[in-house]
């Protein structure tokens, strides 16, 4: 699913805030700074950028733009002779270095949620900071209009933020939400640089749909305690934004549908259900099965494409992670998981020592046992103790709307060949349902080759074009418009 993704990868979570100074050096720091983290089987490229007023006072920002992640204020910056310190609050991060006799380098360690990480940083140009190309991206003016909107959801006494596109004039129109996949998503659901809501919503405006995208809750505008959220908190929020909808005098009431990715594909069908001002769905790299199978199986998929990692090694992975799985799973007390999930590390570290891994698999092992405090405190939250136990099968068997399923052939977080057929299976007694296989497209939609999560930063295009055809033409056949050939032979 998505969801693993965003919390699987250290640096997903970089945010902007405040900048702040501590006192100078005198070695030549000013300028621009980049290296290369190794994170997991990602590859992600920082940059500092360090500047000193009249007063010789250091400040900086971080940018990751292989994430799309700009001016992230560094809040302390410490250079004491050739040792520089960056302090960055907000994601929790550190880095401490020591700058090369000739200037010319700072090697030292990048930490973030007590994990270290090494890095070097090497003066860096323009060019070479400049974020990836995502040329599907839109921007104003568009060729419609653009509205961003505050609406309530009542029965959590929040207020959520969007944006509303809709084609000029009066209405009224056939409109969709689209609901995110895991992690702390904004309305555009930015992932790896990508702005996949941006795209799509631009996508389905031209075409003469309005369309509503909103941050959830406790992110960007929309108020609310994202902390502590479940699946179950947000298909509240995507039932609100539905009677949002239904309440517009420009939006036709009965043409309202639901585009849902990844969590926001468990949490479509839920809303579904619930609601009967729902028209239709899609959802696309959609979970059939139980959380805790789908974080199993993501994870042996993703270590598999990784051809550093030996046989053993990804097995004695696997094995663990069945294990604190379990043990989040059977044991409701937060503080007695953890200790549980302590034990489990510590036994399995001691074996780790005797496995016969390489050098460099040992030297992953040791850095992922610097992590455990984080993780344990991801895998109690309220929102992993939801996801792990819940099963979207007996809500799918409910679903009676007009629906997609779309999946991505090379999607490794919601695997088709786990999830398809279970998905086929639920929707059987829905007579107008279709769920379709993807060749050569991966978790995000993207044309791709092997469908790592470290590829999407890689690749330019945001959503495949073919696969916004077959949205848009679909959408369009439901609200009752003439549509085009999709041009797409699905599986």
């Amino acid at each position: 699913m998505k969801m693993p993704h965003t919390r699987l990868f250290i640096l997903m979570c970089l945010l902007a805030g405040v900048v702040s100074t501590s006192h100078a050096g005198t070695v030549p720091l000013e300028g621009a700074w980049m290296g290369t983290l190794s994170v997991a089987t990602a590859k992600l490229r920082v940059a500092f950028h360090f500047s000193s007023d009249a007063g010789g006072q250091w400040t900086g920002t971080l940018d990751s733009p292989d994430q799309g992640a700009a001016g992230i204020p560094i809040d302390k910056v410490t250079l004491n002779q050739n040792t520089l310190r960056c302090e960055i609050k907000v994601i929790a991060g550190t880095f401490e270095g020591t700058l090369a006799p000739d200037g010319q380098s700072i090697a030292g360690t990048f930490t973030q949620l007590q994990r270290p990480l090494p890095l070097t940083l090497k003066p860096a140009s323009a060019a070479d900071i400049a974020p990836p190309s995502r040329p599907q991206t839109p921007s104003p003016p568009y060729p419609y209009v653009s509205e961003d909107v505050v609406f309530s959801n009542a029965a959590a006494n929040i207020e959520l933020a969007g944006t509303l596109t809709k084609p000029h004039g009066t209405g009224p129109f056939p409109a969709v939400l689209l609901i995110a996949g895991s992690g702390p998503n904004t309305r555009n659901e930015e992932v790896a640089g990508h702005k996949i809501f941006l795209v799509l919503a631009d996508s389905l405006t031209r075409r003469g749909l309005a369309v509503l995208r909103v941050d959830k809750r406790g992110v960007g505008l929309s108020k609310g305690d994202y902390a502590h959220a479940t699946t179950e908190d947000f298909v509240s929020d995507a039932l609100a934004a539905v009677a949002y909808l239904r309440g517009r005098p420009d939006i036709a009431a009965r043409h309202i549908g639901l585009i849902g990715h990844s969590e926001g594909a468990v949490i479509a069908p839920e809303t579904a259900v619930r609601s009967r001002d729902v028209a239709f769905l899609i959802l696309i790299g959609a979970p059939a099965v139980r959380g805790d199978a789908i974080l199993q199986r993501q994870s042996e998929l993703i270590r598999e494409a990784d051809p550093a990692h030996s046989l053993a090694f990804n097995a004695f992975g696997s094995e663990r992670q069945r294990q604190v799985i379990a043990a989040v799973e059977h044991e409701p007390n937060d503080e007695h998981a953890s200790q549980r999930i302590r034990e489990i590390w510590a036994a399995q570290q001691a074996k780790a020592t005797t496995s016969g891994f390489s050098e460099s698999e040992r030297r992953e092992l040791e850095q992922q046992a610097t992590t455990v405090d984080a993780q344990i405190k991801q895998l109690t939250s309220p929102w992993m103790r939801y996801f792990l136990t819940y099963d979207p099968a007996p809500v799918l068997r409910k679903v009676r709307q007009p629906i997609l399923v779309l999946y991505g052939a090379l999607d490794l977080q919601v695997p088709p060949s786990q999830n398809r057929s279970v998905m086929e299976a639920a929707l059987k007694s829905d007579k107008d349902h279709t769920v379709s296989e993807l060749p050569g497209i991966n978790h995000l939609m993207q044309p791709a080759k092997t469908g790592v999560p470290n590829e999407y930063q890689k690749i330019e295009t945001t959503i495949d074009p073919q696969v916004l055809h077959l949205i848009s033409d679909w959408l369009s056949r439901q609200a009752g418009q003439s549509a085009d050939s999709a041009g797409w032979t699905t599986t």
